[in-house]
């Protein structure tokens, strides 16, 4: 039996695929699977011959990563994929549709990954992406302060000093919203205090991807700054409520920081009518999963003791 979600991995039973679900599912990605097999077609491999197999690696590793990756980034409004190969040649491709056409069929996944498949940005270097390329980057999935720092002046002027304007094609995402999503504490606050970057604390919504993937003490510092942590942006999965796009990622440290520190109310219902435990559930395998489960556990009980 295969993965129903990404396709890439088969199981000898339902037992084994759950028992291997924690392992797996940072890489459990259609997108990074059928860019693997558009480039095997293509012929791109590592430096060193082999195919190249999709790696991990934790939030918050502040440095990018020290082997061959495949790294995918889904926001609300599209998805992109990269190719990490340290010492050779890396790629970026922008995958052509949003995630809501995906999902719905409406557009094929390898569709929207191979259609552009030979236009996608190749680099040997950070130094060989455009300025605004290299600045995001360098802030987001892999992490590399100093030459964010040496090319953020280059990267603004590129958007005409507009920084509100220097976002992550296909994503939407600023350099403050990935580096809080992908947990680069020392980026985010060199962001949030830098002359050049400072009002990027104003602009979208860093604490949502912040809770998004768990990361309290940069959800923390970023209210301390001044963020409004109610506050929300199309870019964050259509709108959707911090509070509600963590539970949908069973991210139980950011429900509570929401909850008991930014007293956001957990009975909270979105427009279509759906409360928290509803978003907790909308995984079809939720049971499987830990985060899940520990957070549908702590919901329904300050519920109910809420009802009393």
């Amino acid at each position: 039996m295969a993965c129903a979600r990404c396709e890439g991995l088969s199981y000898c039973s339902a037992k084994c695929q759950r028992e291997h679900w924690k392992q797996h599912r940072s890489n459990c990605s259609r997108v990074l699977v059928q860019l693997q097999r558009s480039m095997n077609k293509m012929k791109i491999n590592t430096k060193e011959g082999p195919t190249m197999k999709a790696m991990s690696f934790p939030y918050g590793h502040q440095r990018s990563p020290p082997g061959p990756a495949m790294l995918s980034e889904v926001s609300g409004i599209g998805m992109i994929g990269i190719f990490w190969n340290p010492g050779g040649t890396s790629f970026i491709n922008m995958t052509q549709g949003s995630p809501a056409d995906i999902t719905s069929g409406n557009v094929g996944i390898e569709e929207a990954v191979g259609k552009n498949l030979q236009n996608m940005i190749s680099f040997n270097n950070f130094s060989e992406l455009h300025p605004t390329q290299r600045f995001l980057i360098c802030c987001g999935p892999l992490p590399q302060l100093h030459v964010a720092q040496e090319c953020a002046s280059v990267a603004i002027q590129c958007c005409d000093g507009k920084i509100d304007e220097l976002r992550v094609p296909n994503l939407g995402f600023t350099a403050l919203e990935w580096a809080a999503k992908k947990g680069n504490t020392e980026i985010v606050k060199w962001l949030c205090t830098d002359e050049r970057t400072k009002t990027l604390v104003h602009i979208g919504f860093p604490i949502g991807w912040a809770g998004y993937t768990g990361q309290v003490e940069i959800m923390r510092y970023l209210v301390n700054q001044g963020v409004d942590p109610s506050k929300t942006d199309p870019a964050l999965f259509g709108s959707t409520e911090p509070l509600f796009v963590a539970a949908q990622n069973g991210q139980l440290d950011s429900l509570k920081f929401y909850v008991d520190e930014c007293k956001q109310n957990i009975e909270m219902k979105d427009q279509h009518g759906k409360d928290i435990l509803k978003h907790i559930k909308s995984p079809p395998n939720w049971r499987d999963i830990p985060g899940h489960c520990a957070s549908h556990k702590w919901a329904k009980d300050l519920l109910q003791k809420q009802k009393k």
